[in-house]
């Protein structure tokens, strides 16, 4: 039985009769390109047929994570500003809506008797408590003014305040006691708040839908 090594012995030598493409000594582009187009030429004994060129192509990658998230980010920031100005306006509204009602409704109190003293309890107690409420408008909207990209500050908390003490003062702000005289104040404040109970329940709903869009659009733009 003939083995290779009987064909092949030490002495074997592969011989190619052709002239071999000649190297410049700097390869340019182009060069590299004839080089290697002219070794799959001679490479004639791959019945693959691999091409060298196109296996040394150079590839370019691209990072199609990265490039989602930056558009991502992209639009999420003008829908975060839009719903940033919305919840501001719907802040404002509201506590102007306030502050026009309250300050209308102390006319009332031109016809109230007694002396001069406990009228500006009274008067003071109905201011104290309109500051209040106010105050918390204004706190609310500094708060959202400068959460930027926080999920937290949207001044959630504020619309649903806001909402349900207007819902619970046209409730029970009639049973407040008449005294102390003060309390006449408070009462009065809280009936005009009361009054508003419907439409601060409208404005409120959508702030707090604003809020929620809000707050899910910021939690998905850090993921």
């Amino acid at each position: 039985m003939t083995t290779n090594k009987d064909i092949f012995d030490n002495n074997f030598e592969v011989i190619y009769e052709g002239d071999l493409p000649e190297l410049p000594n700097d390869l340019g582009s182009d060069d590299y390109k004839d080089v290697l187009s002219n070794l799959s030429e001679l490479d004639t004994t791959n019945s693959v047929g691999i091409d060298y060129l196109e296996q040394n192509r150079t590839k370019t990658f691209i990072n199609t994570d990265s490039s989602h998230s930056k558009h991502r980010q992209h639009t999420a920031r003008p829908i975060n500003l839009f719903l940033q100005v919305a919840a501001l306006i719907l802040i404002a509204v509201i506590a102007g809506l306030l502050a026009v009602n309250f300050w209308n409704h102390n006319a009332s109190y031109a016809d109230l008797t007694g002396s001069i003293s406990d009228h500006n309890y009274i008067l003071g107690a109905y201011y104290g408590m309109s500051l209040f409420l106010l105050l918390i408008e204004w706190v609310t909207f500094l708060n959202v003014l400068l959460s930027g990209n926080h999920a937290k500050g949207n001044g959630m908390s504020s619309f649903l305040l806001i909402c349900l003490g207007s819902i619970l003062s046209r409730q029970f702000a009639g049973e407040i006691p008449s005294s102390p005289i003060f309390l006449q104040g408070i009462r009065e404040a809280l009936i005009v708040y009361g009054s508003l109970s419907r439409t601060l329940f409208i404005l409120c709903t959508i702030g707090v839908i604003i809020c929620v869009i809000r707050r899910l659009q910021l939690t998905r733009h850090l993921q």
